[in-house]
């Protein structure tokens, strides 16, 4: 985690230095390890830090194959958890575990959070898919997720 802010905190001072004033909108804290043949990833809040920062959640989660259909050979299970502010929709943080291609997922979470989407909005994002690549288009965890959200949230 320490290289993502660095280096993420040090392209800003870079910038900054030689008059190419840039702000610094936050760090969101990507994080991503790998230990044997997993990924585990986490950006923003835990669902346990945003309750102790005072904020009320709503959790979705989903588990869904890497490739699809699910008996294709290196396919593994993706599990995501998204976490929101239960009174805006918007989103707090995300964690998941999963193959080598759950790695992209958190930088794309890290890219929503910037950009202060809400669990609203990501259903309605665009993924390029293909089999071998990525998670069905039908059955995406991030869409699943963020749809268990959004029914609980009532609309």
């Amino acid at each position: 985690m320490l290289a993502s802010v660095g280096a993420w905190e040090g392209r800003i001072a870079g910038f900054n230095s030689f008059q190419n004033l840039r702000r610094n909108p936050g760090v969101v804290g990507a994080f991503l390890t790998a230990l044997g043949g997993s990924v585990f990833g986490s950006v923003g809040l835990s669902e346990e830090a945003a309750v102790r920062e005072g904020f009320s959640v709503l959790t979705g989660r989903a588990s869904s194959s890497t490739r699809h259909p699910r008996h294709l050979p290196g396919a593994s299970t993706l599990l995501l958890k998204l976490v929101c502010q239960r009174e805006t929709g918007r989103l707090l943080g995300a964690q998941l575990v999963g193959g080598r291609e759950a790695a992209e997922l958190i930088n794309l979470l890290a890219a929503c959070l910037l950009s202060g989407l809400r669990v609203t909005d990501l259903p309605l994002l665009q993924h390029g898919t293909h089999p071998l690549l990525t998670p069905s288009p039908v059955s995406h965890p991030l869409h699943q997720a963020a749809e268990e959200i959004v029914r609980r949230m009532g609309f």
